[in-house]
Protein backbone atom coordinates (compact mmCIF):
# COMPACT_ATOMS: atom_id res chain seq x y z
CA UNK A 1 0.00 0.00 0.00
CA UNK A 2 1.50 3.47 -1.02
CA UNK A 3 2.41 5.76 1.79
CA UNK A 4 0.30 8.71 1.68
CA UNK A 5 2.25 12.46 2.42
CA UNK A 6 2.05 14.60 5.21
CA UNK A 7 0.08 17.77 4.56
CA UNK A 8 3.29 19.60 5.81
CA UNK A 9 5.14 18.00 2.72
CA UNK A 10 2.45 18.39 0.41
CA UNK A 11 2.13 22.55 1.10
CA UNK A 12 6.12 22.62 0.66
CA UNK A 13 5.15 20.82 -2.56
CA UNK A 14 2.96 23.76 -3.57
CA UNK A 15 5.12 26.17 -2.41
CA UNK A 16 8.06 24.88 -4.26
CA UNK A 17 6.19 23.94 -7.79
CA UNK A 18 4.41 27.16 -7.28
CA UNK A 19 7.43 29.14 -6.93
CA UNK A 20 9.90 27.19 -9.21
CA UNK A 21 7.59 27.51 -12.27
CA UNK A 22 7.22 31.51 -11.39
CA UNK A 23 10.78 31.64 -11.32
CA UNK A 24 11.08 29.66 -14.63
CA UNK A 25 8.87 31.68 -16.68
CA UNK A 26 10.38 34.83 -15.11
CA UNK A 27 14.51 33.72 -15.98
CA UNK A 28 12.39 32.45 -19.46
CA UNK A 29 11.14 35.90 -20.36
CA UNK A 30 13.82 37.49 -18.59
CA UNK A 31 16.89 35.33 -21.53
CA UNK A 32 14.45 36.00 -24.24
CA UNK A 33 14.34 39.48 -23.63
CA UNK A 34 18.32 39.50 -23.17
CA UNK A 35 18.86 37.84 -25.74
CA UNK A 36 16.83 39.80 -28.27
CA UNK A 37 17.78 43.05 -26.91
CA UNK A 38 22.01 42.07 -27.73
CA UNK A 39 20.64 40.62 -30.75
CA UNK A 40 19.36 44.14 -31.44
CA UNK A 41 22.05 45.89 -29.99
CA UNK A 42 24.98 44.19 -32.50
CA UNK A 43 22.85 45.09 -35.46
CA UNK A 44 22.78 48.49 -34.72
CA UNK A 45 25.86 48.93 -33.77
CA UNK A 46 27.02 46.54 -37.45
CA UNK A 47 24.60 48.93 -39.19
CA UNK A 48 26.20 52.40 -37.94
CA UNK A 49 29.67 51.42 -38.32
CA UNK A 50 28.43 50.02 -41.80
CA UNK A 51 26.83 53.59 -42.47
CA UNK A 52 30.46 55.08 -41.32
CA UNK A 53 32.26 53.11 -43.44
CA UNK A 54 29.76 53.61 -46.44
CA UNK A 55 30.14 57.50 -46.29
CA UNK A 56 33.96 57.10 -46.22
CA UNK A 57 34.25 54.69 -49.17
CA UNK A 58 32.30 56.77 -51.16
CA UNK A 59 35.07 59.00 -52.59
CA UNK A 60 37.29 55.83 -53.38
CA UNK A 61 34.70 54.20 -55.23
CA UNK A 62 33.93 57.48 -57.05
CA UNK A 63 37.82 57.55 -58.28
CA UNK A 64 38.14 53.77 -58.59
CA UNK A 65 41.19 53.86 -55.91
CA UNK A 66 40.69 50.44 -54.31
CA UNK A 67 44.14 50.75 -52.28
CA UNK A 68 42.40 54.19 -50.64
CA UNK A 69 39.22 51.80 -50.13
CA UNK A 70 41.28 48.77 -48.66
CA UNK A 71 42.66 51.90 -46.59
CA UNK A 72 39.28 52.76 -45.30
CA UNK A 73 38.36 49.51 -44.24
CA UNK A 74 41.69 49.05 -41.86
CA UNK A 75 39.85 50.31 -38.84
CA UNK A 76 37.65 47.25 -38.69
CA UNK A 77 40.58 46.08 -36.51
CA UNK A 78 38.91 47.93 -33.48
CA UNK A 79 35.91 46.33 -33.69
CA UNK A 80 36.47 42.83 -32.73
CA UNK A 81 33.23 41.56 -33.67
CA UNK A 82 33.48 41.99 -37.80
CA UNK A 83 35.52 39.47 -39.21
CA UNK A 84 35.28 40.65 -42.65
CA UNK A 85 34.32 43.06 -44.99
CA UNK A 86 33.75 43.11 -49.00
CA UNK A 87 33.33 46.21 -51.07
CA UNK A 88 31.83 45.72 -54.05
CA UNK A 89 31.04 48.63 -57.17
CA UNK A 90 28.46 49.42 -59.36
CA UNK A 91 29.15 46.81 -61.79
CA UNK A 92 28.95 43.89 -59.01
CA UNK A 93 32.92 43.30 -58.90
CA UNK A 94 34.73 42.75 -55.93
CA UNK A 95 36.36 46.30 -55.73
CA UNK A 96 38.29 45.67 -51.92
CA UNK A 97 38.10 43.39 -48.37
CA UNK A 98 39.23 43.50 -45.00
CA UNK A 99 40.06 40.06 -43.92
CA UNK A 100 40.33 39.52 -39.96
CA UNK A 101 43.46 37.38 -39.07
CA UNK A 102 42.57 34.12 -38.21
CA UNK A 103 39.44 34.14 -40.10
CA UNK A 104 39.78 33.94 -43.54
CA UNK A 105 36.96 33.28 -46.41
CA UNK A 106 36.49 34.07 -49.93
CA UNK A 107 33.81 36.97 -50.70
CA UNK A 108 30.68 35.80 -51.79
CA UNK A 109 28.87 37.34 -55.72
CA UNK A 110 27.14 40.07 -55.56
CA UNK A 111 24.94 40.40 -52.74
CA UNK A 112 21.23 41.64 -52.60
CA UNK A 113 21.52 44.89 -50.39
CA UNK A 114 18.21 44.62 -49.08
CA UNK A 115 18.90 41.53 -47.15
CA UNK A 116 20.50 41.36 -43.76
CA UNK A 117 20.75 37.73 -42.23
CA UNK A 118 21.82 35.27 -39.81
CA UNK A 119 23.77 32.61 -41.66
CA UNK A 120 25.51 29.89 -38.86
CA UNK A 121 27.18 32.00 -36.19
CA UNK A 122 27.45 35.08 -38.05
CA UNK A 123 25.85 38.36 -39.12
CA UNK A 124 25.66 38.92 -42.04
CA UNK A 125 24.88 43.13 -42.93
CA UNK A 126 24.55 45.02 -46.58
CA UNK A 127 24.55 48.47 -47.15
CA UNK A 128 24.07 50.22 -50.39
CA UNK A 129 26.58 52.92 -51.17
CA UNK A 130 25.22 55.89 -53.65
CA UNK A 131 28.30 56.32 -56.19
CA UNK A 132 26.16 58.12 -59.02
CA UNK A 133 22.91 58.13 -61.12
CA UNK A 134 24.15 54.99 -63.30
CA UNK A 135 24.52 52.66 -60.06
CA UNK A 136 24.93 51.62 -56.31
CA UNK A 137 27.62 49.88 -54.52
CA UNK A 138 27.36 47.30 -51.84
CA UNK A 139 28.90 47.49 -48.67
CA UNK A 140 28.62 43.73 -46.92
CA UNK A 141 29.94 43.07 -43.35
CA UNK A 142 30.30 39.96 -41.72
CA UNK A 143 30.11 39.70 -38.23
CA UNK A 144 30.88 37.06 -35.54
CA UNK A 145 28.16 35.90 -33.09
CA UNK A 146 30.80 34.65 -30.74
CA UNK A 147 30.63 37.04 -28.35
CA UNK A 148 26.72 37.00 -28.47
CA UNK A 149 26.81 33.81 -27.18
CA UNK A 150 29.27 34.16 -24.42
CA UNK A 151 26.77 36.93 -22.83
CA UNK A 152 23.82 34.65 -23.48
CA UNK A 153 25.74 31.66 -21.99
CA UNK A 154 26.96 34.00 -19.10
CA UNK A 155 23.58 35.00 -18.64
CA UNK A 156 22.07 31.67 -18.34
CA UNK A 157 24.45 30.42 -15.75
CA UNK A 158 23.92 33.63 -13.57
CA UNK A 159 20.21 33.03 -14.24
CA UNK A 160 20.16 29.70 -13.36
CA UNK A 161 22.86 30.16 -10.19
CA UNK A 162 19.76 32.86 -9.36
CA UNK A 163 17.21 30.55 -9.95
CA UNK A 164 19.15 27.81 -7.76
CA UNK A 165 19.33 30.08 -4.58
CA UNK A 166 16.14 31.42 -4.93
CA UNK A 167 14.46 28.15 -4.70
CA UNK A 168 16.67 27.13 -1.79
CA UNK A 169 15.30 30.10 -0.38
CA UNK A 170 12.05 29.18 -0.73
CA UNK A 171 12.54 25.92 0.17
CA UNK A 172 13.81 27.33 3.49
CA UNK A 173 10.97 29.42 3.71
CA UNK A 174 8.45 27.41 2.80
CA UNK A 175 9.64 24.98 5.85
CA UNK A 176 9.45 27.19 8.03
CA UNK A 177 6.36 29.11 7.25
CA UNK A 178 4.09 25.75 6.42
CA UNK A 179 4.32 25.08 9.73
CA UNK A 180 1.65 28.09 10.18
CA UNK A 181 -0.92 26.19 8.28
CA UNK A 182 0.15 22.41 8.76
CA UNK A 183 0.98 22.27 13.12
CA UNK A 184 -2.56 23.32 13.93
CA UNK A 185 -3.85 20.92 11.13
CA UNK A 186 -1.68 17.77 12.60
CA UNK A 187 -2.03 18.81 16.17
CA UNK A 188 -5.83 18.48 14.61
CA UNK A 189 -5.60 14.84 12.79
CA UNK A 190 -3.04 13.63 15.81
CA UNK A 191 -5.34 14.46 18.58
CA UNK A 192 -8.58 12.72 16.53
CA UNK A 193 -6.06 9.67 15.92
CA UNK A 194 -5.49 9.25 19.84
CA UNK A 195 -9.50 9.92 20.48
CA UNK A 196 -9.92 7.27 18.12
CA UNK A 197 -7.88 4.85 19.45
CA UNK A 198 -8.13 5.14 23.31
CA UNK A 199 -11.60 6.81 23.04
CA UNK A 200 -10.26 9.11 25.53
CA UNK A 201 -12.61 12.11 24.75
CA UNK A 202 -11.69 14.58 27.19
CA UNK A 203 -8.87 15.19 24.90
CA UNK A 204 -8.73 18.38 23.30
CA UNK A 205 -7.09 20.34 20.19
CA UNK A 206 -5.03 23.02 20.98
CA UNK A 207 -6.21 26.57 18.88
CA UNK A 208 -3.00 27.83 17.69
CA UNK A 209 -4.81 30.82 15.20
CA UNK A 210 -7.79 32.49 14.59
CA UNK A 211 -8.91 32.22 10.96
CA UNK A 212 -10.36 29.04 9.39
CA UNK A 213 -8.42 26.11 10.86
CA UNK A 214 -9.13 28.09 14.12
CA UNK A 215 -13.05 27.54 13.87
CA UNK A 216 -12.48 24.16 12.50
CA UNK A 217 -10.26 22.89 15.69
CA UNK A 218 -13.60 24.94 17.69
CA UNK A 219 -16.05 23.03 16.05
CA UNK A 220 -13.61 19.92 16.25
CA UNK A 221 -13.68 20.35 20.28
CA UNK A 222 -17.21 20.80 20.95
CA UNK A 223 -18.18 17.99 18.66
CA UNK A 224 -15.73 15.73 21.08
CA UNK A 225 -17.61 17.31 24.00
CA UNK A 226 -21.47 16.26 22.84
CA UNK A 227 -20.02 13.43 21.78
CA UNK A 228 -18.12 12.76 25.47
CA UNK A 229 -21.84 13.39 26.76
CA UNK A 230 -23.24 11.03 25.07
CA UNK A 231 -20.68 8.40 25.86
CA UNK A 232 -21.29 9.47 29.43
CA UNK A 233 -24.81 9.76 29.14
CA UNK A 234 -24.39 5.98 27.29
CA UNK A 235 -22.26 4.31 29.90
CA UNK A 236 -24.48 6.19 32.79
CA UNK A 237 -27.69 4.45 30.87
CA UNK A 238 -25.62 1.14 30.87
CA UNK A 239 -25.12 1.06 34.42
CA UNK A 240 -28.37 2.02 35.34
CA UNK A 241 -29.99 -1.20 33.24
CA UNK A 242 -27.22 -3.65 34.72
CA UNK A 243 -28.33 -2.66 37.64
CA UNK A 244 -32.11 -3.13 37.12
CA UNK A 245 -31.25 -6.39 35.14
CA UNK A 246 -29.54 -7.36 38.46
CA UNK A 247 -32.32 -6.07 40.73
CA UNK A 248 -34.76 -8.04 38.18
CA UNK A 249 -32.88 -11.26 38.35
CA UNK A 250 -32.78 -11.20 41.88
CA UNK A 251 -36.53 -10.67 42.45
CA UNK A 252 -37.15 -13.44 39.49
CA UNK A 253 -35.04 -15.59 41.56
CA UNK A 254 -37.32 -14.99 44.73
CA UNK A 255 -40.34 -15.36 43.12
CA UNK A 256 -38.95 -18.55 41.56
CA UNK A 257 -37.67 -19.90 44.80
CA UNK A 258 -40.97 -18.99 46.22
CA UNK A 259 -43.06 -20.19 43.66
CA UNK A 260 -40.91 -23.74 43.90
CA UNK A 261 -41.58 -23.77 47.27
CA UNK A 262 -44.98 -22.84 47.44
CA UNK A 263 -45.42 -25.74 44.52
CA UNK A 264 -43.77 -28.18 46.85
CA UNK A 265 -45.65 -27.62 49.67
CA UNK A 266 -48.49 -28.30 47.36
CA UNK A 267 -47.66 -31.18 46.23
CA UNK A 268 -46.49 -32.03 49.42
CA UNK A 269 -49.86 -31.25 50.29
CA UNK A 270 -51.52 -33.28 47.38
CA UNK A 271 -49.33 -36.27 48.46
CA UNK A 272 -50.81 -36.14 51.94
CA UNK A 273 -54.26 -35.59 50.89
CA UNK A 274 -53.33 -38.69 48.42
CA UNK A 275 -52.47 -41.07 51.59
CA UNK A 276 -55.34 -39.90 53.81
CA UNK A 277 -57.95 -40.29 51.02
CA UNK A 278 -56.39 -43.60 50.48
CA UNK A 279 -56.60 -44.70 54.18
CA UNK A 280 -59.89 -43.09 54.02
CA UNK A 281 -61.30 -45.37 51.80
CA UNK A 282 -59.66 -48.42 53.01
CA UNK A 283 -60.76 -47.78 56.46
CA UNK A 284 -64.30 -46.15 55.31
CA UNK A 285 -64.95 -49.50 52.94
CA UNK A 286 -64.18 -52.57 55.45
CA UNK A 287 -67.02 -51.18 58.40
CA UNK A 288 -69.59 -51.11 54.72
CA UNK A 289 -68.10 -54.57 53.36
CA UNK A 290 -68.89 -55.78 57.09
CA UNK A 291 -72.53 -54.72 56.75
CA UNK A 292 -73.09 -55.56 53.39
CA UNK A 293 -71.73 -59.08 54.26
CA UNK A 294 -74.10 -59.18 57.21
CA UNK A 295 -76.98 -58.02 55.62
CA UNK A 296 -76.55 -60.60 52.57
CA UNK A 297 -76.25 -63.45 55.23
CA UNK A 298 -79.88 -62.24 57.07
CA UNK A 299 -81.51 -62.26 53.18
CA UNK A 300 -80.14 -65.42 52.47
CA UNK A 301 -81.64 -67.25 56.05
CA UNK A 302 -85.04 -65.41 55.99
CA UNK A 303 -87.58 -67.69 54.93
CA UNK A 304 -88.72 -67.46 51.50
CA UNK A 305 -92.37 -66.87 53.03
CA UNK A 306 -91.37 -64.24 55.30
CA UNK A 307 -92.53 -60.30 54.93
CA UNK A 308 -91.63 -59.25 51.92
CA UNK A 309 -91.57 -56.00 53.03
CA UNK A 310 -88.42 -56.97 54.88
CA UNK A 311 -86.49 -58.30 51.99
CA UNK A 312 -86.88 -54.90 50.27
CA UNK A 313 -85.47 -52.99 53.41
CA UNK A 314 -82.55 -55.70 53.35
CA UNK A 315 -82.00 -54.70 49.47
CA UNK A 316 -81.72 -51.27 50.35
CA UNK A 317 -79.39 -52.05 52.49
CA UNK A 318 -77.65 -53.83 50.24
CA UNK A 319 -78.03 -51.14 47.13
CA UNK A 320 -77.06 -48.49 49.44
CA UNK A 321 -73.72 -49.99 50.45
CA UNK A 322 -72.84 -50.72 46.85
CA UNK A 323 -72.88 -47.57 46.41
CA UNK A 324 -71.36 -46.29 49.54
CA UNK A 325 -68.52 -48.46 48.50
CA UNK A 326 -68.77 -46.92 44.84
CA UNK A 327 -68.60 -43.61 46.48
CA UNK A 328 -65.36 -43.87 48.24
CA UNK A 329 -63.98 -45.54 45.44
CA UNK A 330 -64.70 -42.32 42.92
CA UNK A 331 -63.88 -39.96 45.47
CA UNK A 332 -60.16 -41.98 45.79
CA UNK A 333 -59.92 -41.47 41.99
CA UNK A 334 -60.77 -38.05 42.48
CA UNK A 335 -57.97 -36.97 44.53
CA UNK A 336 -55.48 -39.08 42.24
CA UNK A 337 -56.39 -36.38 39.51
CA UNK A 338 -53.53 -35.21 37.68
CA UNK A 339 -51.24 -38.65 38.57
CA UNK A 340 -52.61 -40.75 36.26
CA UNK A 341 -54.68 -40.22 32.90
CA UNK A 342 -58.17 -40.11 33.04
CA UNK A 343 -60.10 -43.02 31.98
CA UNK A 344 -62.24 -41.31 28.88
CA UNK A 345 -65.55 -43.34 27.39
CA UNK A 346 -68.48 -42.15 25.81
CA UNK A 347 -70.95 -41.69 28.37
CA UNK A 348 -74.82 -40.83 28.66
CA UNK A 349 -75.14 -38.01 30.86
CA UNK A 350 -78.78 -39.03 31.85
CA UNK A 351 -77.53 -42.53 33.37
CA UNK A 352 -74.45 -40.12 35.46
CA UNK A 353 -77.32 -37.74 36.42
CA UNK A 354 -79.68 -41.28 37.53
CA UNK A 355 -76.92 -43.02 39.67
CA UNK A 356 -75.94 -39.02 41.62
CA UNK A 357 -79.87 -38.45 41.92
CA UNK A 358 -80.04 -42.11 43.53
CA UNK A 359 -77.11 -41.13 45.85
CA UNK A 360 -78.60 -38.18 47.03
CA UNK A 361 -82.19 -39.96 47.18
CA UNK A 362 -82.55 -39.38 51.23
CA UNK A 363 -81.33 -35.48 50.89
CA UNK A 364 -83.91 -35.05 48.33
CA UNK A 365 -86.97 -36.54 50.13
CA UNK A 366 -85.85 -35.07 53.23
CA UNK A 367 -85.30 -31.60 51.81
CA UNK A 368 -88.46 -32.03 49.78
CA UNK A 369 -86.46 -30.46 46.81
CA UNK A 370 -88.00 -31.12 43.42
CA UNK A 371 -85.69 -31.55 40.67
CA UNK A 372 -86.11 -30.88 36.96
CA UNK A 373 -84.14 -32.29 34.28
CA UNK A 374 -84.30 -32.27 29.93
CA UNK A 375 -82.90 -33.99 27.76
CA UNK A 376 -78.57 -34.66 28.00
CA UNK A 377 -76.35 -35.58 25.60
CA UNK A 378 -73.94 -38.12 25.72
CA UNK A 379 -70.09 -36.83 25.86
CA UNK A 380 -66.56 -38.21 26.30
CA UNK A 381 -65.71 -37.84 30.13
CA UNK A 382 -64.44 -39.69 32.87
CA UNK A 383 -67.97 -41.41 34.21
CA UNK A 384 -66.42 -41.22 38.28
CA UNK A 385 -65.22 -37.72 38.03
CA UNK A 386 -67.99 -36.33 36.07
CA UNK A 387 -70.32 -37.87 38.44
Amino acid sequence: MKRPFSIRIKLMAIVMVTTCIALILAGGALALFEIDYHHRTLVKKIGTTADILAGNLTASLIFEKADSAEKALLPLDSHTEIVSACLYDVDGNLFARYQRAGNPGPCPPRPDPEINEVRGDRLVVHRPIEVSAEGTAILRLEASLHELKRRIRLFGLVLLVVLTGSALVALILSSGLQRLVSRPILDLAGTAQQISQSYDYSLRAPRRTEDEIGIAVDAFNQMVDRIGAAVSERRRAEEQLRALNATLEERVAERTAAVEEKASELKRSNDELERFASVASHDLQEPLRAVASYTQLIKERIDTTADKEMEVYLGHVLTGASRMRALISDLLNYARVGRGALARRLCDSSEVLDDSLTYLGAMIKDSGATVTRGPLPTVSADRGQLG
